[in-house]
């Protein structure tokens, strides 16, 4: 049996609620012990951990999503730009 690092997070009550229900929404279910076949959010964390599910960070806000879309068009323009202005790497004879 392989050594593994158990460790403790503390919760309220709605976020182990919102934990539990994640492991049932993705099909995240003990396979041993007495808790067989019931949703668990134990084996969600080893799936997440494993890359068997990825996570998506919800936007809170869409104005800040927003914002980062503004910033990335205004780099990429500037890049745009800057590639403009740079010298020919060779002259050409006339």
């Amino acid at each position: 049996m392989a050594l593994s690092d158990r460790r403790t997070i503390d919760l309220k009550p709605e976020q182990w609620a919102r934990l539990e229900q994640m492991a049932l929404e993705t099909h995240s279910r003990a396979r041993h012990g007495p808790e067989t076949r019931q949703p668990s959010w134990r084996k969600m964390i080893a799936r997440i951990a494993n890359g068997e599910i990825v996570i998506f960070e919800k936007d809170p806000d869409e104005r800040l999503a927003a914002i980062d879309r503004a910033i990335a068009k205004n780099a990429e323009r500037a890049k745009r730009l800057d590639v403009r202005r740079q010298p020919a790497l060779f002259e050409t004879a006339s």
